[in-house]
């Protein structure tokens, strides 16, 4: 089940949302969600942007009842927590882990986000502590070499290596015309990829900048050619038990 999406589209459907992150004030801000995988459309699966456009915008601490994948593009001057955000960071978040809060820069914030269910939005800190469903579990941060740095051996290079039950971040990266095998999805349960810089083919299908796509654990090995002037993607690797659950509750 390949699924391929790209931001030429996803950004012309700009939503204007007014309740979910607020101002250092207390004022609701804009929030701009664009969809690439819509979760009503793919069987829950869910590849979306959000902006925060406004400075000094703030996300309370949080959690979601899903796992997920959020990888920060456009942040100078932001901060996830206590850390300092910087392009391509990428974190992923344990269903229940609460994180935060997201503090917009000069120009707000911008980030992905990507998940295998569909999620039932956000549970503030600490108010919404009696919500967990399960212990809090993993935070796990990686950052993305930018493109000018050397293109790894084979095109692959990992992260954050594979954790036991298949949680893994990879580089995925080649010079003009370069091609690139990911790792297998067989070793964990599903993966996006999103092309930050460049473009790619895969198949027949074209992946300019900030498109997505994913594969699921049961398809062979991703095949991604760099276009004329290569590319600098990240793969997203969920652990075996997030695609275990997304099968479970479809029955």
């Amino acid at each position: 089940m390949k699924i391929n999406a790209s931001s030429a589209v996803a950004l012309t459907r700009h939503i204007e949302l007014s309740d979910k992150s607020t101002q250092k004030d207390g004022r609701d801000a804009i929030v701009r969600r664009n969809w690439f995988i819509n979760p009503d459309e793919h069987e829950g699966l869910a590849a979306y942007r959000i902006e925060i456009p406004e400075a000094g915008s703030i996300a309370a601490p949080h959690f979601h009842t899903q796992d997920q994948f959020q990888v920060f593009v456009d942040c100078p001057g932001a901060w996830l927590g206590a850390d300092a955000l910087q392009p391509v960071m990428v974190q992923y978040a344990d269903a229940c882990s609460p994180y935060g809060p997201i503090v917009g820069g000069p120009q707000g914030v911008a980030f992905f986000v990507f998940r295998l269910m569909k999620d039932q939005g956000a549970f503030v800190m600490p108010e919404s502590r009696g919500s967990m469903t399960k212990k809090p579990g993993r935070i796990v941060l990686a950052h993305l070499p930018d493109a000018a740095e050397p293109v790894p051996a084979g095109g692959v290079q990992a992260l954050e290596a594979p954790h036991a039950d298949g949680l893994a971040i990879f580089r995925l990266a080649a010079g003009p015309g370069g091609r690139v095998v990911a790792p297998s999805p067989a070793s964990g349960g599903g993966q996006y990829v999103l092309i930050a810089s460049g473009a790619a083919r895969s198949g027949d299908e074209v992946l300019p900048a900030r498109s997505c796509l994913f594969v699921s654990p049961d398809e062979a090995a991703l095949e991604i050619t760099a276009g004329s002037e290569g590319f600098n993607a990240v793969l997203l690797q969920f652990p075996k038990q997030s695609w275990a659950a997304r099968l479970a509750a479809a029955h």
